[in-house]
């Protein structure tokens, strides 16, 4: 491409449009100009120099985190804010057409100092109910008391594709169904948005 630097080069060699640029012979280009140019100039020309990617590299994991407005130092809008993410992280897991079997969250104090827990999930999933259940009984374990939290975050990763998910065969019929439905009620959610 063309940034703030090439137009500064561009205009030293007295080429101010792509027009001109293009009309510039071959030679001339290889003689004046860097590699990146000399491939645009191809690529401008029609002859394709720059391999185009069209499969994207598998997410790895899915992160969500922010600021408070404010300092917090009472459990509730910390965890109501840790289901935000969790929420966020599994939603763009399902846009994905993934599932993570690993939760990763941290807090964060006024201090800078960090807090962190991660847990393995029973199944891969990509149901926010399913991370905060765990991450809820978990929390009194990081979360103490006084101290002032500036941040917190959820990861979800160990991602594998949603269609590669194997039934557990000790489920019971109505956790088959209530999963189901969820899965079902996130998905019509996640196509209105």
């Amino acid at each position: 491409g063309i940034g703030k630097s090439s137009v500064v080069d561009f205009d030293a060699k007295g080429i101010s449009t792509v027009a001109q640029f293009m009309d510039s012979r071959e030679g001339l280009v290889q003689e004046r100009f860097s590699k990146p140019h000399q491939e645009l100039w191809h690529e401008l020309h029609g002859r394709s120099v720059l391999d185009v990617q069209t499969e994207h590299e598998k997410q790895k994991s899915f992160q969500h985190t922010r600021m408070f407005e404010r300092p917090q130092k009472l459990p509730e809008p910390i965890l109501a804010e840790l289901a935000y993410h969790t929420e966020i992280v599994c939603e763009r897991a399902r846009y994905h057409k993934s599932e993570g079997n690993k939760v990763y969250w941290f807090l964060k104090t006024a201090n800078m100092q960090y807090i962190r827990d991660e847990f393995r999930l029973p199944r891969a999933t990509a149901t926010p109910s399913e991370c905060m259940s765990i991450l809820r009984q978990r929390f009194s374990s990081v979360f103490i008391p006084g101290l002032m939290y500036r941040s917190c975050g959820v990861t979800l990763s160990g991602m594998v594709p949603q269609d590669m998910q194997t039934g557990d065969l000790f489920l019971q019929n109505n956790d088959d169904k209530q999963e189901t439905t969820g899965q079902t009620v996130y998905n019509v959610a996640d196509t209105l948005q």
